[in-house]
């Protein structure tokens, strides 16, 4: 069954669970937690200062010009990394992926396809608009990556300060409320930093079972704003969505579809690399539904451990043809490849240490 889920409603800071975490924390906890802050602290000074857009006028994506030679590129590009399509014998029959959990009661065997039947309705309910970029007047793409990169650090940060791993589906959750909240809202430059630690407030109490406090946060990103500010966006973020925060992301379906795939723990690397690392792709993650970006993800993965790309299986459980994924896939591979030469490197560093069987340099290599 679910577990349980933090209220919303908890003043931060008022918690003495998180007090206590704060205070358990050791001194040799405290001195990382230093160097982390101070490297977040390198990457909010750039953030907030601008210093990475080209002009200081806002402009449109729609309105950046293609250059001739860039244009032929990228046709040449996609013309030659073009998926080839597959199909997987006729003979091959589905398995049942459930047979050997329906005596555990956790996994809810009896009508887990009903919960994903579900999910993927919602997952069309509760979409950003695709490229909504295009219609904010302060920001260009350049300022969601940064954002997108920023909440991957502080992730990553928080976790290790805290010795123990956030949940995935936490930062997954925390860019799913900054693109819904951009698709319906104008935001200024000047607010995006704050927007961004106020979604990943939202998104640890809504996933985690103990999250940092408001002080905590702001410990990392002292230039966000004041714990009143965070407060303030939060309610902010919290009526522009109507309070609904349950949309399913990425790595709700890649569990599912994982089991589907029979993955091994390369292979689930892998697939969780290219998924997380499309997150930095406003393309992907407003123009296909999570659930596609997962199964195109499995896909690749599966692709990169040199396995049959697709099988009757997988078909059934995701719903999609191999040949529904391919657009999808295209754009994913040459996303991916772009990887080591892309300005914001975190997830891709995040990835090439052994720690996650360096899933990033396999991927980018033989996807």
């Amino acid at each position: 069954m679910a577990r349980p889920r933090a209220s919303l409603s908890t003043v931060a800071g008022t918690t003495t669970t998180t007090e206590h975490l704060r205070e358990s924390l050791s001194s040799r906890s405290r001195q990382n937690t230093d160097l982390l802050r101070s490297s977040l602290n390198s990457s909010n000074a750039e953030f907030r200062s601008g210093s990475t857009t080209h002009s200081s006028v806002p402009s449109r994506v729609a309105a950046l010009p293609t250059r001739p030679r860039e244009a032929t590129e990228q046709a040449k590009s996609a013309s030659e990394l073009a998926i080839r399509p597959y199909v997987f014998p006729k003979d091959e029959l589905p398995i049942d992926i459930d047979e050997d959990d329906k005596d555990n009661e956790i996994q809810c065997t009896q009508y887990v396809d009903d919960i994903y039947t579900y999910l993927r309705h919602l997952e069309l309910t509760h979409r950003p608009i695709a490229n909504y970029i295009t219609k904010q007047p302060h920001l260009t793409l350049r300022h969601r990556e940064e954002s997108v990169d920023f909440q991957v650090q502080l992730h990553r940060h928080v976790s290790v300060a805290f010795k123990s791993s956030l949940q995935l589906e936490t930062l997954f959750l925390c860019v799913s409320l900054l693109d819904r909240f951009l698709s319906r809202k104008a935001v200024t430059r000047d607010k995006l930093l704050l927007l961004s630690v106020s979604c990943f407030y939202v998104a640890c109490k809504f996933e985690e079972t103990y999250y940092p406090t408001i002080q905590q946060l702001l410990e990392f990103v002292p230039d966000a704003g004041r714990p009143e500010d965070v407060l303030l966006m939060e309610r902010t973020i919290l009526n522009e969505l109507r309070y609904f925060l349950g949309a399913p992301t990425v790595v709700i379906f890649l569990k599912r579809y994982a089991k589907a795939a029979m993955a091994d723990s390369p292979l689930g690397m892998a697939a969780r690399f290219i998924s997380e690392f499309c997150l930095m792709s406003l393309s992907l993650s407003t123009t296909y539904l999570p659930s596609m970006v997962a199964a195109a993800s499995i896909a690749h993965g599966l692709r990169v451990m040199d396995r049959p790309p697709w099988t009757a299986t997988l078909e059934k459980v995701t719903g999609y043809t191999y040949e529904q994924l391919r657009p999808c896939m295209v754009e994913m591979r040459d996303f991916v490849k772009k990887a080591p030469t892309m300005k914001f490197t975190t997830i891709y560093k995040k990835y090439s240490d052994s720690k996650y069987l360096n899933a990033a340099l396999t991927a980018v290599r033989k996807i």
